[in-house]
């Protein structure tokens, strides 16, 4: 099996690093890891595909402005781009700057048990969105799972911070710049905001 569009925590997934013990188990044995915005994983990642027998394809997946929104995927980039790390740090910076203000409007609306530190421990990582910002809904009580956060709280809702997205063209070249392919991940006919 090959998985081409995977995360870890140190975007919007949940493992550290995803997926990978599952090559071990012969089901995945190409990955390619394309985390939002970020490379800062991809050297754990490699350090754990050579203990399991996965192919690491070293990737990102950056946030375009393509009708409202939309990714552009970069695969076989170099890891240590100095551009793409410049973009990564000035986007961990965005990206907790906006979860700042969404955990304020969520606590002027009177969800008290939402904190910082609560969207930074539901993260396990330092690449906040809204997945994290659900996640601390629900452990304070405000929602009954993530479905539910999202269906109630997170599109368009009342505690939405628009986040910085490239334009297209800009992106794609950032992943030429660093030697990889770029190809347009889950593209958006409208301005419906997606979920990282």
């Amino acid at each position: 099996m090959i998985d081409l569009h995977s995360h870890t925590l140190h975007s919007d997934g949940i493992a550290r690093p995803p997926a990978l013990r599952r090559g071990e188990r012969g089901r995945v044995r190409v990955l390619a890891v394309t985390d939002h915005d970020t490379v800062f994983g991809l050297e754990e990642c490699r350090i754990a595909s050579e203990q399991f027998g996965v192919r690491l394809v070293p990737g990102i997946e950056l946030s375009c402005d393509l009708h409202g929104r939309g990714h552009v995927l970069g695969h076989f980039i170099d890891a240590r781009s100095p551009t793409l790390e410049r973009l990564a740090t000035g986007m961990l910076a965005e990206r907790r700057e906006r979860m700042e203000r969404m955990v304020a409007l969520a606590r002027s609306a009177g969800f008290t048990g939402v904190t910082m530190d609560r969207v930074v421990a539901a993260s396990g990582g330092e690449n906040l969105g809204r997945p994290h910002l659900a996640r601390a809904l629900v452990d304070a009580g405000h929602a009954e799972s993530i479905k539910d956060a999202f269906d109630r709280f997170s599109t368009r809702w009342a505690l939405w911070v628009d986040r910085r997205r490239l334009p297209v063209d800009e992106a794609v070249q950032l992943v030429h710049d660093a030697g990889g392919t770029a190809s347009i991940a889950i593209p958006a006919p409208t301005a419906s905001p997606g979920r990282s």
